[in-house]
């Protein structure tokens, strides 16, 4: 991949990364709920489903897209549900101190499950890997150490962009130390969530 190349597709992930997007809501939400380990967990979930888009692309973007294509439409039935199961969810949690105070062991399975299954039900991470990122490059032709370069950029961009909505979430939680305001803050999160997966199924 060439100097250019790579700068393009740098552009274009960031350009994805800064519109917020129902896995940013998800680390919010488990930044706000159980701090930054949760969050960390959440975020593993999404680079786990990202790294299966990628060596799945890389063995075939077309036949793959092709795939796809052919359940868009069940796709989008399961992204909608997942992301109002999650909404419902944030919906009834309240935050108590013991929550951020001790992450246990099955809390941060529960949030790389979330993050992990958000991501790979969601109809715009499909279309970037099967249908954006193909029209650019040729990925199929990626030897080893252009898709190590892939995931090593694509994981960067998650991770700071990750990083700055669970600084923003755990921040917010410092502005209002009340375990009401907190929930509060939760329960928007978990409002919008629902809201998204209501327009996918609408649009």
């Amino acid at each position: 991949m060439s100097i250019s190349g790579s700068f393009g597709l740098l552009v274009l992930l960031l350009s994805l990364a800064v519109i917020p997007g129902p896995s940013d809501l998800l680390v919010a939400g488990s930044a706000i709920k159980r701090g930054y380990r949760s969050a960390i967990s959440a975020t593993l979930g999404i680079l786990v489903a990202d790294l299966v888009f990628i060596l799945v692309v890389v063995s075939g973007a077309r036949i793959w897209l092709e795939y796809f294509s052919h359940y868009q439409d069940w796709f989008t039935w399961v992204s909608s549900g997942v992301l109002v199961a999650f909404g419902l969810w944030m919906l009834r949690a309240k935050i108590s101190p013991a929550d951020i105070n001790s992450v246990t062991d099955a809390k941060r399975g529960f949030s790389f499950a979330a993050g992990f299954t958000i991501t790979f039900f969601d109809p715009k991470a499909l279309a970037f890997y099967f249908g954006v990122l193909p029209a650019f490059f040729d990925i199929e032709s990626f030897g080893v150490g252009e898709v190590l370069f892939l995931i090593l950029l694509v994981s960067a961009v998650i991770c700071v962009t990750k990083a700055f909505y669970a600084w923003i979430a755990v921040s917010g939680t410092k502005l209002l130390p009340s375990p009401k305001a907190q929930t509060f803050l939760l329960k928007t999160i978990g409002v919008a969530l629902i809201l998204t997966g209501g327009w996918r199924l609408l649009s």
